[in-house]
Formats: C-alpha cells, structure tokens, sequence
C-alpha cells in the first residue's frame, strides 16, 4: 500500500514539474493529465533464452538464438509468436534483430504493435490480430531515405491509428497510421527535427504532441491538431520535461 501512494505521489508532481517548468507558457502548455495513457498494463518476462511480452488477452513471445556472426549481441531472434486467446500465429523476422523492445495493442483489440530492437536502430511491426497479417512500417512509410527506426509510438484513445515518430540519426518525422486501412497522414514539418523522444494523444483523440530535437540537445513540444492538419509549437523543454514525457510511451 505504502509503495502505491509514492508511486502515485510522484506522479503528481511530475505533473506539477512539467506544468510550472515555464511559467510564461502556462496557458499553453499541456499538462500530462491531459494525455492519453492505457489502463492495460503490460507485463515482460525475460531470460536467456526467450522474452515475452503479455497485454491483456495479447501474448508475444520470441526464443533467442546463439549467435558469433553479429556484433554488439551474444543472441538473436528470427520470429515471434503471437497469441490472442486460444489463437496464435508465427511471424518471421527480418535479419539481425536482437529482441522485442516493447509492444502494445491499439484501443480496439484489432491490432498490436511490436517494437524490435536491431543493432542501429529499430523496426515497428503492426499486426493485425483478426486476419494474422503483418506490415513493417519501416519499409512502407514515406522518408527521403532509409528508416533505421522508430523513435517513439503510440495508440489512439479510440479505433486503431498509430501515431509514430521516425527516421535516422539526422532526421526524424512523424506520420499517422491507420492500420484498419494502412493508410498514413504525414504531419508537416515545422523544421528539420534530428530526433524525436515521445509522441501523444490527448484523451479526446484530437490532437498529438511530439517532443522533437532541434538543434542538437534542445528540444520543444509541438502540437499536431486532426481537424486542422496544423502543427503549432507549444513550449520549448527542459530534459527533465523531456524525459518526464518519454516515460509515458
């Protein structure tokens, strides 16, 4: 119980932190109360040999192979499995991925998404649960050049549209995706980000918010509206701000 108060505690004045960080920007500033975050918990179980991800009635799970050929990494994963009830099916993985980073399962229960960890970057499979296809959004979002990773992901509040932030080490753009019709929505560019640290709902759905780089080591908050198809720059961060916002992927 005493563990459960702190937790909470600290939570608050996270918020607190964030909302007072730059007093002339109050009026503008999101608060985290304001974004939407999954009740749905999700639970990983890792040894050395396998890793499992489990989220509601969603299990993925990967076995690790010994490897000598790849550096930076003693193992390597060549498929997941992914379960949903009594039904469950295997993908198999492009080369060189090293482990499941992290996932999560789109509001609706229609689809997951499986972030992988490679040894420069990362690939996001998203998977459609009923008909037990998938697509690498690396391979199929539009970028003037190679995706090398994903920087940040996150569900809509309703339905199945993914909002992802992307790109390389010098690039990073940020795009909608849904996955119901694997159509994207590209958000316009204010500037030429280099990173991106989070992206996130609000609780209606009708915004996004990205924490992006630019330039290097300063980062602000910007906003994407649906109905506008704006994007407006809400507050510049501190890393503190920005790390505050990155633990709510």
């Amino acid at each position: 119980m005493k563990k459960s108060i702190l937790i909470t505690c600290a939570t608050a004045a996270l918020a607190s932190t964030f909302i007072l960080g730059s007093v002339g920007t109050v009026a503008q500033a999101a608060t985290t109360s304001t974004y939407f975050v999954s009740s749905v918990k999700t639970d990983k179980q890792e040894t050395k040999k396998s890793v499992t991800f489990k989220e509601g009635k969603v299990t993925v799970s990967a076995t690790k192979k010994a490897t000598t050929t790849t550096p930076g990494t003693s193992t390597l994963i060549s498929s997941v499995r992914v379960s949903k009830g009594s039904s469950s099916f295997d993908i198999k993985l492009n080369d060189g991925i090293f482990s499941i980073q992290s996932i999560a399962v789109s509001s609706d229960q229609s689809h997951v998404a499986i972030h992988l960890e490679k040894e420069a970057g990362s690939e996001l499979l998203v998977v459609n649960l009923n008909k037990q296809t998938h697509a690498v959004l690396n391979t199929i979002v539009k970028n003037a050049a190679a995706v090398e990773t994903v920087f940040a992901y996150q569900w809509s509040p309703t339905g199945s549209t993914l909002a992802l932030a992307y790109g390389n080490t010098s690039l990073s753009r940020v795009a909608l995706y849904d996955a119901a019709t694997a159509v994207f929505t590209y958000v316009p560019r204010e500037t030429s980000t280099i990173s991106s640290a989070a992206v996130l709902w609000n609780k209606k759905g009708t915004t996004v918010d990205f924490a992006s780089e630019y330039p290097s080591d300063k980062y602000k908050l910007y906003r994407y509206t649906l109905s506008t198809k704006k994007v407006k720059v809400v507050k510049s961060l501190t890393r503190s701000e920005v790390n505050q916002l990155a633990k709510m992927q």
